[in-house]
């Protein structure tokens, strides 16, 4: 489907929170990698318990 795709930016925004998908940074690496910028939409709800 990237591949298709003639975006210059791809988002990301879940059902829930994407941080507690294991997958996100493969996800992401495979976005960035096709040469597309990606912007993760959150709630920040996980980064302030993980303190970041």
């Amino acid at each position: 489907m990237i591949e298709s795709t003639k975006s210059e930016l791809i988002f990301i925004n879940s059902k829930g929170e994407f941080l507690v998908n294991d997958k996100i940074g493969d996800i992401v690496d495979l976005i960035k990698a096709k040469d597309l910028s990606v912007r993760l939409l959150s709630n920040g709800y996980l980064l302030a318990e993980m303190n970041i």
